[in-house]
């Protein structure tokens, strides 16, 4: 990353910071939407739009219902059709995601499944998702901006700092993507943020341990690092 010692301390400082700002607030819109906003509504089983290779046309079959669960505790069975959420029609799992996303924890939701030539009504009661696994992977994104900011800031013509603050950058961005379950926000196109991030941090970590403490010279280390770096577009 020589070519940006080219810029002064002052420069590089202020574009370092810009740089950590924008990752932190795109990082805490996505950690404010999936753990309070948009938390993720589950009623223990799984939608998918086909049965037997053909998609369904507005309507969801309902399978991998867990034994006991608020679906199962309903009298929905395995291979019901989903026909209406709530009162309302959807045309995907995504929309029909977005509707039970709207009801709170321990609200009752009235659901229309079709059973052979059958319709039933039941009413399911739904509870909110804690994702343990995402608010793990995001604070240590987090964790890892904080420190790489110091770190670039405090030595930003260093190649291991400027290493360690593209790593913290990429952490954070991408690190909100990992245990992602809501489907609503992983269809976001601003997610490719995210993607971005994951592409590079595996690069990253790879240079900046290959050059710190000290710079390891060895062959084809040049070749090495930019298949690292040109493998995540084939990925």
């Amino acid at each position: 990353m020589s070519f940006l010692n080219k810029f002064s301390d002052g420069t590089l400082r202020v574009a370092y910071t810009t740089l950590a700002l924008f990752c932190f607030m795109y990082a805490s819109v996505i950690f404010i939407q999936t753990m309070f906003t948009d938390r993720m509504t589950s009623d223990d089983c799984l939608w998918i739009e086909e049965v037997n290779g053909k998609k369904l046309e507005d309507a969801l079959l309902i399978t991998q219902i867990l034994p006991g669960g608020n679906t199962d505790e309903a009298g929905i069975k395995d291979g019901d059709i989903l026909i209406e959420l709530g009162g309302q029609k959807f045309k995907s799992s995504l929309e029909a995601q977005k509707i039970l996303n709207s009801f709170d924890a321990g609200e009752m939701i009235k659901y229309k499944v079709l059973r052979g030539t059958e319709v039933i009504e039941t009413e399911v009661k739904v509870y909110k998702v804690f994702n343990a696994l995402f608010l793990i992977f995001s604070l240590l994104g987090f964790g890892f901006l904080f420190i790489g900011h110091i770190v670039g800031y405090s030595k930003p013509k260093e190649l291991t700092s400027q290493l360690f603050f593209f790593l913290g950058c990429a952490a954070v961005c991408g690190f909100v993507n990992v245990g992602q379950m809501n489907i609503p926000l992983m269809s976001n196109p601003i997610l490719i943020v995210s993607t971005i991030g994951m592409m590079l941090f595996f690069p990253l970590f790879l240079h900046f341990f290959l050059s710190y403490p000290t710079k390891r010279e060895f062959r084809y280390r040049k070749l090495i690092l930019g298949i690292a770096y040109a493998l995540p577009i084939f990925w």
